[in-house]
């Protein structure tokens, strides 16, 4: 499954509400791809950070849209999905992909969404692993 044009323009309109809210704008702009890249999503979700036209971001569509998910579970799954990526983005000049300063910036904004502080062990699937069960929509019998 690909992404079509409308969802890459409501993945776009995520990350720019997101980089406003928890970067004071500072992100780049990314370029969503519609395909997947030739590595495995773990998590659903791939960054390859600072290609020319900006970071490069893959969110696994049948991931995102699982059958059995609400609407406002789908959104809420991109968002928190875009925004590990936009941590890897905001810290990408520390040079490790889940180091002190990710772990640090994801506590800090998790403190504003109610999330517990992460350290460089646990932050890897940050925020996804810290929400409560159905808060992405599944009905019972689906899991995360």
């Amino acid at each position: 499954m690909d992404w079509d044009r409308p969802h890459i323009r409501w993945l776009n309109s995520i990350w720019d509400q997101q980089n406003t809210r928890f970067f004071s704008g500072q992100l780049p702009a990314p370029v969503f791809s519609p395909h997947a890249p030739r590595v495995a999503a773990a998590g659903g979700a791939v960054l390859c950070p600072v290609p020319p036209a900006g970071p490069l971001v893959w969110i696994d569509p049948g991931w995102v849209m699982r059958p059995g998910r609400t609407p406002e579970g789908t959104t809420r799954l991109a968002a928190d999905l875009i925004l590990h990526e936009q941590v890897h983005v905001f810290t990408w000049a520390e040079g490790t992909s889940h180091g002190p300063s990710f772990a640090s910036k994801c506590s800090e904004i998790g403190a504003t969404l109610g999330l517990p502080p992460v350290t460089p062990a646990t932050c890897r699937t940050w925020p996804v692993s810290l929400r409560a069960p159905g808060f992405y929509g599944l009905t019972p019998s689906v899991s995360r």
